[in-house]
């Protein structure tokens, strides 16, 4: 089993019970009790999990926007250029309030595009290059800093949209996932309006999920994910919708 792989089951494990004892997650797995011990500190690094004596408990709060832009941004880039091939020149494309879609800005400048977008860094950046952009408007959430509830979701019901991406916490089986509902629900709102769409996530949100699903996989155009991908995950994930 790769690194990341085991990494996504323990997370997926702690996540499911709450909790989890390094014995258990060492026998489940079935590796020595000191690679856990390292594999939790690295989930801790990442904001996965908080260690706790003799094992470790899922963290219950979500991430906020710039706790999230620093990390993965390798891959983060990776999917960027991915993103640039597929958006075309003077369309009007909705850009979501994940930091793997924020990476992606800077490859879709200068090419006439109208951007929709609910997330304020996206607007800020986009407003400060006299790019033309339209933000939703509504509640503003800010841990992710994007605006949603039903003003958002309003703003949006008559805009004719070309490509939307959007991003997800977790990606298990069938099911897409984010830690908030309001954040499920604006982007299933524009999903509704857009001819083509797009979830944008690295390798290491796939066998992974959050609290709330708000779309599946054989109902979009595909995932944008990085090269890191193992070919059992590609393989797996294949079977249910596009990756690419």
């Amino acid at each position: 089993m790769l690194k990341q792989e085991r990494l996504n089951k323990i997370t997926k494990i702690i996540r499911d019970n709450e909790y989890g004892t390094t014995e258990f997650l060492a026998k489940t797995l079935d590796v020595s009790n000191m690679t856990i011990r390292r594999d939790l500190d690295e989930l801790e690094k990442q904001g996965q999990v908080t260690k706790i004596y003799g094992g470790a408990k899922i963290i219950n709060k979500e991430l906020s926007t710039e706790e999230k832009q620093s990390l993965n941004i390798d891959l983060k880039q990776q999917i960027a250029k991915k993103v640039a091939s597929i958006a075309q020149d003077g369309q009007t494309i909705f850009l979501g309030a994940g930091t793997t879609v924020i990476a992606s800005m800077p490859q879709l400048i200068n090419r006439n595009i109208l951007f929709i977008t609910n997330s304020l860094p996206v607007f800020d950046y986009m407003t400060n290059l006299n790019e033309k952009v339209i933000l939703t408007g509504g509640k503003y959430h800010k841990t992710t800093q994007e605006f949603v509830g039903e003003a958002a979701i309003n703003s949006i019901r008559t805009i004719n949209i070309d490509v939307a991406f959007g991003s997800t916490n977790g990606i298990n089986k069938n099911n897409i996932t984010t830690a908030n509902v309001n954040e499920g629900t604006i982007q299933t709102a524009v999903f509704s309006r857009s001819e083509l769409n797009y979830i944008l996530c690295d390798h290491t949100k796939f066998d992974s999920s959050d609290t709330y699903t708000f779309e599946t996989l054989d109902n979009i155009n595909g995932v944008i994910t990085d090269d890191k991908i193992s070919e059992e995950l590609l393989k797996k994930y294949r079977k249910l919708g596009k990756i690419i």
